[in-house]
């Protein structure tokens, strides 16, 4: 019987309207405030979501994701690279876009030379020391996704009416992730398939794709390459949107690991174009308003396919535990009816509670640089 693993990431606000409302949130950040958190969530997951092996009936505190080392979510490396954060209400960092004169006068950042160096090797040291063991979420990006965060929308724009500045800034974010990438395999070995997170690549055509971004996947997916000489290998994640019309642009990257996308993506012409990679499919929040029926024809087809495992990701708080519930019944149902097990999982946190990334945690706006 095969293995499906199923993965579970409720949003911040799924866990304020059913867990916290009867357990608030902490006054203060820290540790201890942290695993209790944890702990809490672990009974939490339990009293609600034990027949799918979920949670703790009398948590032991373990290390696990508390134990997470993440700098400003996903905008690590435009902080290196000058752009000012600030946290919003809605969670998470959010940036303030530069302009076209700011975006030229950038340079490649090596990580060992900014003061982000010394804070997450203290942070990875003290997590260590209190957990015994310490692992990371500290987002690569890609040359898309990292330009989206530093010149917002008129990234896009770049692409078409300025592509020697869209290149420049390409080329910059490249060289200051290669950094990034090397501390971070050092760190923790072995950084293997070199990830890339194209979220923002959705909102382009294919062409527009292959002409101006492919190239710079290309080189991320060369970085372990290029420090131990190891055949390259990917990681692509193109977000819970359909990636039929990108799978021959993916395939051209060198090494193709995996594909994460929408699970009403054609699974079976993507493994036939590429038989060697995985595929993570992916069940946006729309698809978890539907009636059961939809999600079950598509998980059996995507299964059939050879869809290699599931996520459940984005959970938000329409939906009831008791909703979530029927959504795993369902996953359930349909990997019986093709003869696989799913093996569930759940992150306890959203990652933006982890760095405490609100404002009522954090102080204003960061000018870095």
């Amino acid at each position: 019987m095969r293995r499906i693993p199923v993965s579970l990431y409720f949003m911040w606000e799924w866990w304020e309207k059913y867990y916290h409302i009867h357990q608030p949130r902490p006054d203060f950040p820290g540790d201890d405030a942290l695993d209790a958190m944890y702990l809490g969530r672990q009974r939490f997951l339990y009293a609600h979501f034990s027949a799918f092996g979920l949670g703790q009936s009398q948590p032991e505190m373990d290390g696990q994701y508390v134990n997470t080392v993440i700098r400003y979510g996903f905008d690590l490396i435009p902080v290196l690279l000058g752009v000012e954060i600030e946290t919003i209400a809605a969670g998470g960092w959010q940036t303030r876009p530069v302009d076209e004169a700011r975006a030229w006068e950038m340079r490649p950042v090596d990580l060992r030379n900014s003061p982000e160096y010394d804070w997450l090797c203290a942070e990875i040291a003290r997590k260590r020391a209190r957990y015994g063991s310490v692992s990371h979420c500290i987002d690569l990006g890609s040359a898309m996704n990292n330009a989206f965060r530093i010149r917002g929308q008129e990234s896009y724009l770049d692409l078409l009416t300025e592509p020697e500045l869209a290149r420049h800034l390409f080329e910059v974010i490249t060289e200051t992730a290669r950094s990034v990438y090397a501390f971070l395999r050092e760190q923790f070995p072995p950084m293997d398939p070199v990830p890339i997170s194209n979220c923002n690549v959705t909102m382009l055509s294919p062409a527009t794709y292959e002409e101006h971004v492919l190239p710079f996947d290309a080189e991320q997916n060369r970085f372990c390459t290029s420090l131990t000489g190891a055949p390259p290998r990917a990681a692509v994640h193109h977000c819970d949107v359909p990636a039929d019309t990108f799978f021959t642009a993916y395939r051209q990257l060198p090494g193709l690991a995996s594909l994460q996308a929408a699970i009403t993506s054609d699974v079976a012409r993507f493994k036939a174009l590429c038989p060697e990679s995985a595929f993570s499919a992916m069940i946006n929040p729309q698809f978890m308003q539907e009636d059961p029926a939809v999600l079950h024809t598509h998980l059996v087809r995507a299964l059939l396919a050879g869809a290699d495992d599931c996520c459940l990701w984005n959970i938000d708080p329409t939906l009831t535990p008791e909703a979530v519930g029927t959504l795993l019944r369902t996953v359930e149902q349909a990997c019986a009816e093709v003869d696989c097990l799913p093996v569930f999982s759940v992150v306890p946190f959203c990652w933006d509670e982890i760095e405490w990334a609100f404002p009522r945690y954090q102080p204003a706006t960061r000018a870095m640089r």
